[in-house]
């Protein structure tokens, strides 16, 4: 108990500092609470005890807001600022977030002393929506966006770059009939280890593309959790990993079927080389309430090498009995005839395998917008090159 009430306490003086809300305080606090709980238990794919050694009070509240949006009609603000101007918006949307699953996010959302607040409703002007995500290597932030009454379809367009460690919570809401896409590079040092956790809500009639590509980062652990709460929702979860060397990729993923009608298409894809490993744990829950849900989650990956591993778990939690749900997953290795058939139309070795992968991932970077697909291919294009020359 004594462990609780330190961390709660400490979690109430830094609300106390901000000059935040009661309300805030309790969401604050009841994250602290599950944090303390440690909910997510031993694993044979991870080492926990090397994870929580990462859960320290953060000692640093800096980060770079990003440019503003005005060109677009969108508005940033900094955490203090919104609770000013846009209280009840905020206060909404982290009423619908769903419960963390682990005491990694829930820590991010009770410590959080920095991030910013992005808004798009009605006076949106068109256009795609770029910008950074900078937070000091001591920090732990939150984000929130928040899509309502937008005329047309918004893009967004994120670059996460973390230094020592990032600790990260993004919340995307998407109002009712809205329609957006989401794309994420996460560009890290090479020695960063980021806990990097996302959540989406998608209102009725709504449609969303949220996208990751997951390229640099000594550690990777990531959650995304998609809350498909009404009726006529639609998610589609495009990810791709393109590791080398040690880097490590643990991935959790749920599309929570709320409301009735409602669409989650979820691929992952993941190509690892030298002694990379991947961890996905993937789940389609569908609630009850969740009648007539069409779900499908696929994760594949390609190694390059020997020394490089990967554990793709798919998996289905269906309470309601007029649904459709599908999952697959696969580890493959290139195969050695695949190679040959390219050399011996005049394609050298390392460049016929770049072919392959690249068209391995291509099968997800060509379902997004048209405006990311060059930059993304250029990514992977100098990844593979990196790989090759370690």
């Amino acid at each position: 108990m004594e462990t609780v009430s330190v961390f709660a306490g400490g979690v109430q003086k830094l609300s106390e500092k901000l000059k935040e809300p009661k309300w805030l305080l309790e969401y604050r606090l009841k994250n602290a609470k599950i944090a303390e709980q440690k909910p997510l238990k031993k694993s044979v794919y991870l080492n926990l005890a090397q994870l929580e050694k990462l859960l320290k009070e953060p000692t640093s509240n800096e980060f770079a807001m990003p440019k503003k949006f005005e060109q677009n009609g969108v508005r940033v603000f900094s955490w203090n600022d919104a609770l000013r101007k846009i209280p009840d918006k905020l206060k909404m949307v982290l009423e619908k977030e769903h419960a963390p699953k682990d005491q990694f996010e829930a820590f991010i959302n009770a410590w959080f002393g920095c991030g910013f607040v992005i808004l798009a409703d009605e006076k949106f002007r068109g256009g795609t929506v770029s910008f950074e995500s900078v937070f000091s290597e001591n920090a732990a932030g939150k984000i929130a966006v928040i899509v309502e009454n937008i005329d047309g379809e918004i893009s967004f367009f994120e670059q996460v770059r973390g230094k020592e460690m990032l600790l990260l919570n993004e919340t995307v809401f998407l109002g009712k009939g809205c329609a957006a896409s989401f794309l994420r590079v996460h560009s890290h040092s090479a020695g960063c280890q980021a806990l990097v956790f996302q959540q989406t809500v998608v209102e009725k009639d709504a449609g969303l593309l949220n996208s990751n590509a997951w390229l640099e980062g000594k550690l990777l652990r990531a959650n995304t959790f998609n809350s498909l709460v009404g009726q006529g929702a639609s998610v589609n979860q495009l990810d791709f990993a393109l590791l080398g060397g040690s880097q490590l990729f643990d991935l959790n993923n749920t599309a929570m079927h709320i409301a009735t009608d409602t669409q989650s298409c979820t691929e992952i894809k993941s190509v690892l080389a030298g002694c990379a490993k991947n961890i996905f744990d993937g789940m389609i829950k569908i609630l009850p309430s969740g009648q007539r849900a069409n779900a499908l989650l696929q994760a594949h990956s390609i190694l390059l090498s020997d020394g490089a591993s990967s554990n793709n778990i798919p998996g289905l939690e269906i309470e309601a009995d007029d649904v459709k749900a599908t999952h697959s997953a696969s580890v493959v290795q290139i195969l050695d005839e695949q190679v040959f058939y390219l050399e011996s139309r005049g394609i050298k070795k390392d460049i016929a395998k770049q072919l392959i992968v690249t068209s391995f991932l291509g099968s997800v970077i060509l379902r997004l917008p048209k405006a990311f697909q060059d930059g993304l291919f250029l990514a992977v294009s100098q990844k593979m090159e990196k790989i090759g020359q370690n």
